[in-house]
């Protein structure tokens, strides 16, 4: 599980690509007075800035983060966060542990824990054998 990059609704999309690169993640999680408001992700930098030809140095993170944070409790396993993502087309899932978040799944976790689980179902595997008499 990783951890989320935190940043307020007032920063502006400039400084959270540079906060973004600095962290070398693609997402951040948006905060206020310790309440989440919602995800911005590299995407929407893109698609709601850069392509609709906006400055980012004064359009704020508020402006374009995705709301609500859509969670799952740290206790689910990855085939239930796989069904949410699905479900929402969304590529991360904040993990919440007591009412908190405590880290971010994405789908790239996703993807590896499945590898993983599959490899490990296939090694275990044994084909039929006949009983001999």
């Amino acid at each position: 599980m990783k951890e989320w990059v935190k940043v307020s609704p007032e920063t502006t999309v400039t400084e959270l690509a540079k906060t973004l690169e600095r962290h070398a993640t693609g997402s951040a999680l948006v905060f206020e007075n310790g309440t989440p408001l919602g995800v911005v992700t590299e995407r929407d930098i893109l698609r709601k800035v850069v392509a609709t030809g906006k400055d980012p140095a004064y359009v704020t993170v508020k402006r374009i983060m995705n709301s609500p944070v859509i969670t799952i409790d740290a206790n689910e396993d990855v085939s239930k966060a796989s069904e949410i993502m699905d479900k929402k087309m969304i590529r991360r899932l904040a993990v919440v542990s007591d009412g908190k978040i405590i880290g971010k799944i994405t789908t790239n976790i996703v993807s590896k824990n499945i590898r993983y689980i599959i490899g490990r179902e296939l090694t275990h595997y044994r084909p039929y054998e006949e009983e001999r008499v």
